[in-house]
């Protein structure tokens, strides 16, 4: 109920502001001779003000706020892939906590486990491949409906055990 109330405000004030606007653009390049004088006539800034305060009262998605975050999160860990050589323990550690604020602000959506998969996969950089099972275990457990991460998760999970030779946890998790 709730999201369709958030959607019909949006859909509304969305065609309403638009209009508001035409009619400002509209005033804006008519001669004072030629705007009809109405005594009963609102404000169109008034409108357009309580419009805003409506949307930003009906506020963001969970979804919406966590791409953006994941964006964040992103942004600093992107370039330790690229160049493991960058990733000093700060910087891993800065990425890592930007990718849990995505699973704090935004639970349950699949930005959120792409976010955990990241946290795991910089555990991994940092060949700390314990605490990236972990983070792995999280995603299969909190994320389970996104097919495609738990795959990766599981895919990335046998991999953390092949590079430590633990050959038999390898097979085993291939089988799951």
């Amino acid at each position: 109920l709730l999201v369709a109330a958030r959607l019909t405000v949006w859909t509304l004030s969305d065609a309403v502001l638009t209009v508001a606007v035409a009619h400002l653009w509209w005033l804006h390049r008519a001669s004072p001779q030629t705007i009809p004088a109405s005594p009963r006539a609102i404000p169109v800034s008034a409108v357009a003000g309580a419009l805003c305060a409506a949307m930003l009262l009906s506020g963001c998605s969970a979804s919406y706020s966590g791409e953006r975050a994941f964006w964040q999160a992103q942004q600093l860990s992107a370039p330790l892939f690229k160049d493991p050589a960058r990733a000093t323990p700060e910087r891993v550690a800065q990425a890592v906590a930007a990718c849990e604020r995505v699973s704090r602000i935004a639970p349950g959506t699949l930005w959120a486990g792409r976010a955990q998969l990241a946290v795991g996969s910089l555990y991994a950089l940092k060949q700390e491949y314990a605490k990236a099972r972990v983070a792995y275990t999280l995603v299969l457990q909190n994320h389970h409906q996104h097919l495609a991460l738990a795959l990766q998760a599981r895919l990335a999970t046998v991999k953390t055990h092949e590079l430590e030779e633990h050959w038999d946890d390898a097979v085993k998790v291939y089988r799951e």
